[in-house]
């Protein structure tokens, strides 16, 4: 269809319209899949998705380099892997109470809605 279009001596609205229309008649086209409602919604939410999982990532990596910087170590965190009497943090590492007050929900706790 390009091609039909692109060999127009002069291009105007008009031409083109022309243009289409005989391409039409002749059945040059193909004719193109629209995705359905449905699918649009899905990727929609696929897309929202990936961009909180990376944002998660994100936090979980700030929060990481906030703590070491304050000699607390983090264990694995992301998922649920964290043990959840822990809170994910190592359990070996004096002090960590006065960084932060009191004892937070475990990152498990705060995936499952606890928080």
């Amino acid at each position: 269809m390009r091609a039909a279009l692109s060999a127009q001596k002069n291009k105007t609205d008009r031409n083109d319209a022309c243009a289409i229309a005989q391409i039409v008649r002749t059945g040059w086209y193909q004719p193109v899949h629209i995705k359905s409602r449905q699918a649009h919604e899905i990727r929609v939410l696929l897309t929202n998705r990936r961009m909180l999982s990376n944002q998660r990532q994100a936090i979980d990596n700030e929060l990481q380099g906030i703590l070491r910087n304050f000699g607390q170590k983090v264990g694995k965190v992301g998922r649920g892997r964290g043990a959840p009497d822990r809170g994910g943090f190592a359990s070996d590492v004096g002090g960590r109470d006065r960084v932060r007050g009191k004892p937070q929900p475990s990152r498990t706790g705060m995936a499952a809605g606890g928080w």
